[in-house]
């Protein structure tokens, strides 16, 4: 017989999760990932996953992005065209309803 310790798939496997649960943390949650290396120059990518975790539909929904220092946004390069006001992009999603994903990707230059 072999032990099958830590697997997911199984409540009996002898390790404790006090994990809680996403939809019990009733909030909008945002995610947001950055190509790993990053050269002087170069174009990088950035991410953000969007969720409504909140059981009513989210109205007028935007997501603030701060570009770091010595970074541009690259022009054109975001699935959903963000404003730029000065080194902030503003991401306009409109309404969001429960359980309700949205996706951002856009480039910025060094």
């Amino acid at each position: 017989m072999l032990a099958d310790q830590g697997s997911t798939l199984d409540n009996r496997d002898g390790t404790e999760d006090f994990s809680i649960p996403p939809l019990l943390i009733e909030e909008l949650k945002i995610e947001k990932e950055v190509s790993n290396f990053v050269e002087a120059g170069e174009n990088y990518d950035v991410s953000l996953q969007v969720v409504n975790h909140i059981p009513f539909t989210q109205t007028g929904v935007t997501i603030v992005d701060e570009l770091p220092e010595v970074t541009a946004y690259d022009n054109g390069s975001g699935n959903i065209e963000p404003e730029l006001i000065g080194n902030t992009l503003v991401f306009d999603l409109g309404d969001l309803d429960y359980l309700e994903e949205s996706s951002i990707s856009y480039q910025i230059n060094t």
